[in-house]
């Protein structure tokens, strides 16, 4: 690490190992950035070369550092090609608390990261310690997917320095899928797969000459540890391994271990140190030899009571301060008593150094688990009788969060669901001869009592039993553990021997599941849902999904004299408190007198390494007081901007009231048309899906691509909008059937959603909150000189074109087909060389004036689209219009709205409340909606035209407020989805209006006809079209023109009588917006923006429109 996270560098200040609860972490106020690439390649970490998959091109994967109390942020980009898979990374022994979707479990955390895509975990570094990270897909991390992380915290022993990891694996020759696939299979010559090497960080030299089928071998060398004789080291050992158990010693010496997993204890000495597949100890080693000489550090797997190894021994060189590099050990090895039962250390001897008492419990489960063999000759572990098998479309997290709390049709989940207890305590009994190193997630476990059969009711150490989160559990043997239920969430209790859980042996425990409800997950796991759902095909895992551990990495570090406390960037404090300063991290370590030397990480790290940020927290950040009551406070200094002016916001401005043209266009151009094209098709019962289907898609899709303008690139997502729209529109065109054209209006729908969206998006993040006003005033000017357009074109082509006028061939459609193709072929070339990305997601914060905001959106335009689709068929059928004249008539509407959005964008600023301009809007509409209720064939020109002006003025008064809602009253990140919440309401309302008036249109119609004209069938008047009345009336009434006159009247009364009825439903649709908008809080929106301005401040703009090359957001 570069610097001190605070200004003295010992962020945890006055907490102690003994006086702080470990749980308790510090506010450091600091991020830690990395960024992940996984990708396959080549290795050969002991001499034989094969296939695997890393991260950053780097075996063991980098490892991450942190203080105690940070924050760590790790951005994931699954580049594994040659086949893609899936991916995810799990951080062992993590808490996770608040942030249990990070845990990365796919199936009950998360969907595994999908090939080509990227995911960002964020977490606490919530416990200080040794522990790793590794892929929990499949048996991936067996593969190469493993990496150390540790996390600096107080120290309760004095030593000289830190040597880092030494992670201790088992090594496969074979993929990780052929040796799942062979464990997985019913030849039980397969199934007892063996490990071709024990290596230690990474390295151990393999015999070649066992080599027969002409894979690449060569030498490989030892990892090796330089010491001094006579100071203290501290060796952080991680079992990494998929299948075997390790007994580490050094020759000759003794081992003091200090913690297990990330609980400190009381230091005991031994000779070996067990550990179980995922277990780590922190251990002290003092060496005395000479000088000039080396000793061997061995890990040794056992070559078949715990594991499956065909060179069981793996080593690495301890060289003394003055030996040569190419110094061989000539050491003995400790001998090692193997009783087979894989145990860890008596539980007397590991007592936690902080004391921890373990509650009544508030319930007990008992688990038992068991081998079988099931029909077809396939190996499986059952918990308490079921395998464990995942749905990755379907993780648990997300499905209780959505009160999904039970699963009675997807019993091999396994879930236990542990309610609103306190405390649990499970016993474990091992039914089988093998043995199974457990592991909990989201928490550490009170280890009550372990031994060979039953448990007999006893406790060891029951004040303080030891505490960690993986215990061995012994063939035929018991644990008995305890835990409180203070962390909601969905944990992972499993064997972390790889191929056991790729057979099953699993469960889940469901933990406050009501709490979980109130979680407001990152939408960024509904988004690796989705990208995995799209590429299930490649992304299953190969036989079964499983959870294992990962790899480690090396790394020197020198501390020269006695320590008490160790921090991430080498500072060190003695016991009487006095810091001493750090000097430069540079490798060699360098000894100075008198000064304690730490480099914890490369002063330079390579390319490949993990990218590393860190954010110091604001300057006055108070002192930590060994309290986590207050949330953390994620520091780092402000992203200047500025924002788009002269020339680029005329044209940025230009293209988004381009858009909006368009998009208001495509919403009434079919007004008009409606009458005719139930005529063509003989479809009037389709008049519903016509308006419906646009604004059905529109709806459903508006909060979607909300989502994607904060997850994707603005810019791209704004024009992929554009090309759906236009291919619905091309669609909507070319259809040759009713059912054509209401598909083309569903696929412009979804385009719709995104240009609405997408522009006021682009507008929220490029003006300013006291200008924003005015823009929203002209991007509603540009809504109503389209609207006012729509019904004119749309009546004109009804009338005078539909392919007859300019046929295909002619000169002029050639031509504007060819200027079409130029013009996009010169967009695309440009495009091409753009490099714009993404912004960082953030949560929408709700509020109340939001809830109002989109309600009174949704009732405004349901009125609004139900008047306008129904007044264009008033004029048709009623009054006996052209479709061209018809559309003349709606010109008061139209024109209204305009002046209304004029209005209210001017006044906004003067006002600097909402709720008035929304109130007014709703009464204002709400009369004018009263007044079309009293429409009649013999309505005056004035008396309609006054009426669907009022009803317009009061509709553009409020279009642009709810907008403007989510704008002033959401931060700048949450723009996007308020935005689309607001749009979505309108057409949402418009979607649900238009249908429900067509329901209410057609049964009036058919009530009315059959009422009036009881001698007709109606369905020959109403299979007629709106347009062709007067043509099946003179059909009916033949030669006889009193007849037809009296005939004309009646139908033309009886569709009067269905459009009242729907202008009665946006009269009271309208009524109930008044309310709706009453709740909207009356909050000023000026004398905060004059303070920003005042201040020089702006709003930002995200990265994404800026046009910058480096995003951190994926």
């Amino acid at each position: 690490m570069k610097s001190a996270p605070l200004p003295d560098g010992f962020p945890w200040k006055l907490c102690s190992a003994n006086n702080t609860d470990p749980k308790d972490a510090p506010n450091t106020g600091v991020t830690r950035y990395y960024d992940f690439t996984i990708k396959r390649g080549k290795a050969a970490p002991d001499g034989y070369e094969k296939e695997v998959i890393l991260i950053n091109g780097e075996f063991p994967a980098p490892t991450i550092e942190a203080n105690w109390g940070d924050w760590i942020e790790v951005k994931v980009k699954n580049a594994i090609t040659g086949p893609e898979e899936g991916t995810s990374l799990h951080w062992h022994g993590l808490f996770q608390k608040e942030t249990p979707w990070y845990d990365g479990v796919p199936s009950i955390t998360q969907c595994p990261i999908a090939p080509r895509a990227t995911f960002t975990y964020r977490f606490r570094a919530d416990v200080y310690g040794t522990t790793w990270y590794h892929a929990h897909y499949s048996a991936q991390y067996s593969a190469g997917l493993t990496g150390a992380l540790i996390i600096y915290g107080p120290s309760h022993v004095q030593y000289d320095e830190d040597l880092g990891p030494i992670m201790l694996q088992d090594w496969y020759h074979k993929d990780y899928y052929s040796v799942v696939e062979g464990v997985m299979s019913n030849d039980t010559a397969l199934q007892e797969q063996y490990s071709d090497n024990t290596i230690i960080n990474g390295r151990m030299p393999y015999n070649c000459s066992l080599v027969t089928d002409g894979t690449p071998c060569s030498q490989s060398t030892y990892s090796k540890f330089r010491v001094t004789p006579g100071k203290t080291y501290k060796l952080r050992l991680i079992n990494t391994a998929a299948g075997g158990w390790q007994h580490f010693s050094i020759d000759g010496y003794n081992l003091t271990i200090v913690a297990n997993d990330f609980v400190a204890i009381h230091p005991y000495s031994t000779k070996i140190v067990t550990l179980g597949i995922g277990q780590r100890s922190d251990v002290l080693f003092t060496p005395t030899g000479n000088a000039t000489g080396a000793v061997w550090m061995r890990t040794n797997q056992y070559a078949d009571s715990c594991a499956r190894a065909l060179q069981p021994e793996g080593k690495a060189i301890i060289l003394y301060d003055k030996a040569s590099e190419d110094t061989i050990p000539a050491t003995e090895a400790t001998p090692i008593v193997d009783d087979g039962t894989c145990r860890n250390d008596p539980l007397n001897m590991t007592v936690p150094y902080y004391p921890s008492a373990p509650p009544e419990p508030s319930v007990t489960y008992n688990i038992t688990i068991t081998q079988v063999v099931n029909s077809t000759g396939h190996k499986l572990f059952y918990m308490n009788g079921s395998p464990f098998q995942a749905n990755y479309n379907n993780p648990i997290l997300l499905l209780a969060n959505e009160r999904n709390y039970s699963y009675p049709y997807d019993p091999q989940w396994n879930v236990i669901n542990l309610g609103s207890n306190s405390s649990v305590r499970i016993n474990v009994w091992n039914d089988n001869f093998v043995p199974h190193p457990m592991h909990l997630h989201g928490h550490d476990m009170w280890v009550l009592h372990d031994g060979l059969g039953q448990w007999d009711g006893t406790i060891v150490n029951p004040e303080n039993p030891q505490r960690r989160d993986t215990q061995n559990l012994a063939p035929n043997g018991h644990i008995v553990f305890q835990y409180n239920l203070d962390n909601p969430g969905v944990w992972l209790f499993h064997c972390h021997l790889a191929w056991h859980l790729s057979s099953g042996l699993s469960v889940s425990l469901l933990e406050r599941p009501k709490e979980i409800n109130q979680f407001q997950i990152p939408f960024i796991m509904a988004q690796t849902l989705l990208q995995h759902s799209l590429r299930e095909d490649i992304c299953a895992a190969p036989v079964r999904q499983i959870t294992q551990p990962p790899n480690v990495v090396t790394m020197s570090k020198n501390h020269l004299g006695a320590q008490v406390s160790d921090n991430i960037d080498g500072s060190q404090i003695f016991d009487s408190g006095v810091e001493i300063q750090k000097l430069e991290a540079t490798h060699p370590p360098l000894i100075q007198t008198g000064v304690y030397f730490d480099p914890v990480t490369p002063s330079k790290p390579t390319a490949a390494a993990a990218s590393e940020k860190m954010e110091s927290s604001p300057s006055g950040t108070p002192a930590h007081n060994c309290s986590s009551a207050d949330p953390a406070v994620i520091g780092g200094p402000s992203e200047p901007s500025d924002l788009p002016s002269g020339l680029k916001l005329a044209v940025l401005t230009c293209y988004t009231c381009m858009a909006i043209f368009a998009l208001a266009l495509d919403t009434t151009i079919i007004a008009t048309a409606i009458p005719t094209i139930t005529r063509q098709f003989k479809s009037l019962n389709d008049i519903g899906w016509y308006g419906a289907a646009y604004f059905l898609t529109t709806c459903a899709f508006q909060l979607l691509w909300g989502r994607f303008y904060t997850f994707f690139n603005l810019k791209w997502a704004y024009i992929g909008a554009i090309i759906i729209f236009e291919t619905g529109n091309i669609v909507s065109g070319a259809a040759p059937t009713s059912i054509a054209l209401i598909l083309g209006r569903a696929i412009a729908g979804i385009g719709s959603a995104g240009i609405f969206t997408g522009t006021y998006i682009i507008i929220g993040f490029s003006v300013t909150p006291r200008y924003r006003p005015r823009y929203m005033g002209l991007l509603g000017s540009m809504y109503g000189i389209a609207s006012v357009c729509g019904p004119l074109i749309g009546g004109a082509l009804t009338d005078h074109w539909g392919g007859t006028v300019y046929p295909w061939e002619s000169p002029r459609i050639v031509a504007l087909l060819i200027l079409f193709g130029l013009t996009l072929t010169a967009w695309v070339s440009y495009q091409y060389h753009k490099n714009d990305n993404a912004t960082v997601p953030r949560r929408l914060i709700s509020q109340r004036s939001i809830a109002f905001g989109s309600l009174t959106s949704f009732l405004m335009g349901g009125a609004m689209f139900s008047v306008v689709f129904y007044v264009s068929v008033y004029f048709q059928a009623v009054r006996g219009t052209s479709a061209t004249t018809s559309g003349l008539y709606s010109l008061p509407t139209i024109l209204g709205l305009t002046f209304g959005m004029l209005i209210a964008g001017q006044f906004n600023n003067c006002v600097n409340r909402f709720p008035p301009f929304m109130l007014f809007s709703a009464i204002t509409a709400s009369i004018g909606a009263g007044l079309i209720t009293t429409l009649t064939p013999n309505t005056p020109l004035s008396h309609w035209c006054g009426y669907l002006a009022l009803f317009g003025i009061g509709q553009g008064i409020g279009w642009q407020q709810p907008l403007l809602l989510a704008q002033v009253f959401l931060q700048d990140a949450d723009v996007p989805t308020g935005a689309a919440l607001m749009s979505g309401g309108k057409v949402l309302g418009g979607a649900i209006l238009i249908s429900v008036s067509a329901c209410v249109f057609h049964a009036s119609l058919e009530r009315s006809l059959l009422d009036l004209l009881p001698d007709i069938n109606p369905n020959i008047i109403i299979r007629a079209g709106a347009a062709k009345l007067k043509d099946v009336v003179l059909e009916i009434a033949g030669d006889d023109s009193a007849r037809a006159t009296e005939l004309l009247g009646l139908v033309e009364e009886s569709y009067n009588r269905a459009c009242r009825r729907v202008f009665i439903g946006a009269l009271v649709v309208s009524s109930l917006a008044v309310i709706a908008s009453a709740g909207v809080e009356w909050k000023e929106i000026r004398p905060e923006e004059k303070k920003d301005v005042e201040n020089g401040h702006s709003i930002r703009l995200p990265k994404l429109w800026r046009g910058t090359s480096k995003s951190r957001d994926g």
